[in-house]
This record gives structure tokens, C-alpha cells and sequence, in this order.
């Protein structure tokens, strides 16, 4: 049976304060590069949608242009007086 041996350290206050800055710091910053990045791409994709939308590049404007066919149908529901456990018998 292997001893696994480990030493405790204590760290000092201002190395966990320092760590614990750093996390925020880092969280902040990607949370204002995320914050960044969505205001310049959404107005973009938003323009661009819009252009296409005037271009008629969009699958939509065609299906609305196409002739619509109404199919009918008759149909019957048929009753089964046999349970939802019974076997039918032929």
C-alpha cells in the first residue's frame, strides 16, 4: 500500500487577497471583452439582415410569392369498445 505524503503550507493574507483580485480582475475584463464584442456584432448582423431582407436574399419573400394548395380531406375517427390492456380478437 503506496503513502501518499503531502505538506500543508499556509499562505499569507495578502497572496490569497492578491489571488482573489486577480480572479475578479480577470472575470471583469472578459465580461467587458464579451460586453465589447456584442456591441459590435449585433448592429452588424442586425444591418446585414436588414439588407438581405431588402435584397430578398431570404428564404421567406420566396415562399410567399408560391401558390398555396388547400388539401381536403374526409376522415372518421373509428371507437374501439376493447380496453387499453385488452387483446383484440380476430
Amino acid at each position: 500500500m503506496s503513502h501518499i505524503e503531502f505538506r500543508m503550507i499556509r499562505l499569507p493574507r495578502w497572496a490569497i487577497m492578491l489571488a482573489v483580485s486577480l480572479v475578479v480582475a480577470l472575470g471583469l475584463t472578459l465580461a467587458v471583452v464579451a460586453a465589447g464584442l456584442f456591441l459590435i456584432i449585433f448592429p452588424l448582423m442586425v444591418l446585414l439582415t436588414g439588407v438581405a431582407a431588402v435584397l430578398g436574399l431570404m428564404r421567406g419573400r420566396s415562399a410567399a410569392r408560391r401558390q398555396i394548395q388547400v388539401i381536403d380531406a374526409d376522415y372518421v375517427v373509428h371507437h374501439d369498445d376493447f380496453g387499453p390492456y385488452e387483446r383484440r380478437r380476430r
